[in-house]
């Protein structure tokens, strides 16, 4: 598919501030025209004429005034073997505001528009150099916070889900094909697949569909992460754990109960994957408004947490309050910590392990942060417990939009698949399968809306 679009735009492809390089791109028609316009070489050799893919010092030089706006390497890349199979011209400049602005202002001036967020990457994708799920690959590599992430998306940026996704289509297309020319010539003696092969396709096409959704789970925490709440009474410690985990002095941490009002958040990077820590408002009957509003929050995110680190203290006795406090959370994942090792032991800790039966305990001192490395470990083995043996090479499904298609390619190629087996009419059954096809198009951006489109590149920065 070729979308032919006169308009060249320009964007600072790299983040603004001061650095060594920055990089100006300039992608369309007249790419090579507006760079001979702004950039001087010693050699007084025009853009135009450099070959393709080579690069070339120079300064850009507005032409009227002679004003130099920076001294500059000029990137030449001809269509159609540029990201955006459109001429292409990289400036590698200085990263300084100044020095940016003038040079995309310059080309502005003479005759570029400046880029929408994620055009380049869009054009990319419309003019076949992409498919859909290639291109939601860029946004993910971008965004990735984990090596973990990054190396899913670049499995999905190399295209495996597509070559996945057309296998899968190519089964029930040939299914589909069957069935409507058993429909449109029912009055002829045509050689159709028998019975048994079409359900051993369909079969087939089904369990690889549910399997590639199962990976969901995974990829859905690879991207995510988890969010993880520390949970307890006043005074337990749970700010100096935050404290603990981050290496920093992020929460207020005083000898007097309610210190934390309002729930604090941050990430750290456990095994690979990101952890949104939550520390919250201890839970004790409520002294005024503000009180019981900070703990009704720390009781709806912890009811949303896939781990709870419920805190209890080693130099307390356990009380019926603790007792509870555990009956309320909701969380499959829990994890029992007894903090302030570091103080006497009035806990029980033979009736915690009746009481919590089943439940993973780890002793700690938050404040002289001591066992927190096993602590660490409880928390990888539950995050990675339910995960299969993934490496670079394995293909995950990370991106709901994909996960919500699949699904329904699921359910219409399930039903076909049923009536089909009943006898039901063929037309019936042929309409779930081109149904399940349409799902699988989407996602690989066979067919899609403008809406689509601006959904998924309106995420993306301007100059990617």
């Amino acid at each position: 598919m070729k979308i032919f679009n006169e308009d060249t735009i320009v964007a600072i492809a790299t983040p603004c501030g001061e650095g060594g390089i920055g990089i100006v791109r300039l992608s369309g028609k007249k790419s090579m025209a507006i760079a001979d316009k702004i950039f001087f070489s010693k050699t007084k050799t025009k853009p135009s004429l450099f070959k393709s893919h080579t690069m070339h010092h120079g300064y850009i030089r507005n032409p009227q005034t002679k004003k130099i706006s920076d001294e500059v390497m000029l990137a030449v890349m001809r269509a159609p073997l540029s990201y955006t199979k459109e001429d292409t011209i990289e400036i590698n400049c200085h990263s300084g505001e100044a020095a940016l602005k003038n040079i995309v202002n310059l080309l502005l001036k003479y005759g570029a528009r400046l880029a929408e967020p994620g055009e380049f990457t869009k054009r990319a994708f419309l003019n076949g150099r992409l498919d859909l799920t290639q291109a939601e690959a860029v946004l993910d590599i971008i965004k990735a916070k984990t090596e973990r992430e990054l190396e899913a998306s670049l499995v999905q940026l190399r295209g495996k889900l597509s070559i996945e996704i057309k296998n899968i289509k190519r089964e029930i297309f040939d299914v589909y094909s069957h069935i409507e020319a058993m429909l449109d010539f029912s009055d002829q003696n045509i050689a159709v697949m028998a019975k048994k092969e079409i359900q051993t396709k369909c079969a087939k096409a089904l369990n690889s569909l549910k399997k590639l959704s199962s990976t969901f789970q995974e990829g859905k925490v690879i991207k995510n992460g988890m969010k993880c709440v520390i949970y307890g009474k006043p005074n337990v410690g749970k700010s100096t754990l935050m404290n603990a985990f981050l290496k920093e002095e992020r929460a207020i941490v005083t000898e007097f109960a309610g210190t934390t009002r309002d729930i604090i958040s941050e990430q750290v990077i456990i095994g690979g994957i990101v952890i949104n820590l939550f520390d919250t408002a201890g839970i004790k009957k409520p002294d005024n408004i503000i009180e019981e509003k900070s703990i009704n929050k720390t009781n709806e995110i912890c009811e949303n947490a896939d781990i709870v680190l419920f805190m209890l203290d080693n130099n307390k006795k356990i009380i019926k309050k603790d007792l509870i406090l555990f009956s309320k959370i909701k969380c499959r994942n829990i994890i029992l910590i007894i903090n302030k090792i570091d103080l006497p032991q009035k806990i029980d800790l033979r009736l915690i392990k009746q009481v919590f039966k089943n439940q993973a305990i780890v002793l700690v001192s938050a404040k002289k942060e001591k066992n927190i490395n096993n602590l660490i470990e409880k928390i990888k083995n539950i995050a990675f417990k339910n995960f299969p043996k993934n490496s670079d090479k394995n293909l995950i499904v990370t991106n709901m939009r994909h996960k919500i298609l699949i699904d329904e390619s699921i359910n219409y190629l399930d039903n076909g698949f049923n009536n089909f087996k009943k006898d039901s009419a063929l037309d019936l059954v042929a309409a779930d399968f081109k149904k399940s096809l349409d799902c699988l198009s989407e996602i690989l951006g066979e067919a899609f809306t403008d809406e689509l489109l601006d959904n998924i590149f309106s995420n993306f920065c301007i100059g990617k």
